[in-house]
C-alpha cells in the first residue's frame, strides 16, 4: 500500500468499505471534497492497487447456505517455489475464497466455499489429499459468520 495516503484517503476508504454504492455526490457531503475530487481519488486508489475491486455482498433469500470451512495447511517445505505454486493453485481454485500465508504451526490458511459437505469432501480428496507437498491439513467448519470479512487496513 502506498505510504502517501493522507487522512482524507483513509476516511474515503472507510466510507467505501461501509457502502461502496454511495455516489461521489453523497461522499462529498461527508468529506471536504468536491464530487470530481472524490472521483479522482477513487480512480487513483484503484490504479495504485489500494482499492482492488468493488463487489456486492449478496444475500439470496431461499438459496441454500454454502458449506464454508477454514483449512489449515502444513507444507513439506516452505521453499519459495512450493509456496508460489500453492499460491497460484489457490488463486485458480474456484472453491478457495481466500488464502493466507501465515506464521505459526501451519503454513497456510484457506477459506473454502462449496455447495455442501459432499462438495467439500470431493474438493479435499481431489486436491489437498493428493498434493505431495501437503503434509497435513485440518478443517475448521464455519458454523456462523459473526462479523464481516474485511481485513483492517494498516494506517
Amino acid at each position: 500500500m502506498p505510504a502517501d495516503l493522507d487522512a482524507l484517503d483513509h476516511r474515503l476508504l472507510d466510507l467505501l468499505e461501509e457502502d461502496a454504492d454511495r455516489t461521489a455526490g453523497e461522499l462529498s457531503a461527508l468529506l471536504p471534497l468536491s464530487p470530481s475530487a472524490i472521483q479522482r481519488r477513487i480512480a487513483r486508489l484503484k490504479r495504485e492497487g489500494v482499492v482492488r475491486r468493488i463487489v456486492a455482498r449478496v444475500a439470496r433469500p431461499g438459496a441454500p447456505t454454502p458449506f464454508e470451512a477454514l483449512v489449515e495447511v502444513s507444507l513439506a517445505s516452505d521453499r519459495a517455489g512450493v509456496v508460489d505454486r500453492f499460491r497460484r493453485w489457490a488463486a485458480a481454485a474456484p472453491e478457495v475464497a481466500a488464502c493466507w500465508y501465515v506464521t505459526g504451526e501451519v503454513d497456510l490458511v484457506l477459506h473454502v466455499r462449496c455447495p455442501d459437505i459432499g462438495g467439500f469432501r470431493a474438493f479435499a480428496e481431489a486436491t489437498l489429499g493428493r498434493d505431495a507437498d501437503i503434509v497435513r491439513y485440518r478443517t475448521l467448519v464455519v458454523l456462523d459468520t459473526l462479523h464481516g470479512d474485511s481485513a483492517p487496513r494498516p494506517r
